[in-house]
């Protein structure tokens, strides 16, 4: 279970997490559990020919394992931000273990900017995380990773959930790409018609 559209009412209890970006005519996709020898290339692929700039929230130990991936990501200018270096739920996760799982993943990732595994994470680890670091949410989950979402839907729930300053949470892993790629030339298109842009979220980071 998993909701598409993140409510207002749910924001408040992270206030100064970024769910969404205000005044903004642009839109922001993030991907999420890279880098992967197989999905990543054809991830940066994709953008480039579609002239779009992008966010990864990277895990630690995969960035670690394939350091020549995230050089790739950053020398296409896409941003790469902090995904924990194990893939660990807050929820299940004592205090001190989970800021130590951040810390390991940014001695290798080195960036300002850490999303919460699952979105889960306590009140008492985001105080203490959100001292050091800007905690990134979303706005959109159009669910590429749900094997009963195909290509078609997750077409349309991008088109019905985006909006301008929307923060979009994808997957870079080859199950989720292979429908990605499928959606992309429609997606790109008809954000194009509406007047966004598609951004990675670096300028926002470095402004705060």
């Amino acid at each position: 279970m998993y909701l598409k559209k993140i409510p207002k009412i749910l924001t408040s209890v992270f206030p100064k997490a970024l769910w969404r970006v205000d005044n903004s005519q642009s839109i922001f996709l993030t991907f999420d559990d890279g880098p992967d020898p197989v999905s990543t290339p054809q991830l940066l692929s994709l953008l480039d020919k579609y002239n779009i700039k992008a966010s990864f929230f990277c895990n630690g130990v995969r960035a670690q394992k394939y350091p020549q991936l995230i050089n790739e990501i950053k020398d296409r200018e896409h941003y790469v931000g902090n995904h924990g270096y194990h893939h660990i739920s807050g929820w299940s996760t004592s205090t001190d273990e989970y800021v130590d799982n951040v810390e390991n993943a940014n001695s290798i990732i080195q960036s300002k900017a850490f999303r919460p595994p699952y979105g889960r994470i306590t009140l008492r680890q985001y105080n203490a995380i959100n001292k050091k670091y800007k905690i990134v949410m979303w706005h959109v989950m159009p669910g590429d990773f749900d094997q009963k979402v195909n290509h078609q839907q997750l077409l349309n729930n991008l088109i019905t959930y985006t909006h301008a300053g929307s923060i979009i949470v994808l997957h870079d892993s080859p199950y989720a790409v292979d429908k990605f790629r499928l959606i992309i030339k429609d997606y790109a298109k008809k954000m194009s018609q509406e007047g966004l842009k598609m951004e990675s979220i670096n300028t926002i980071i470095s402004s705060e």
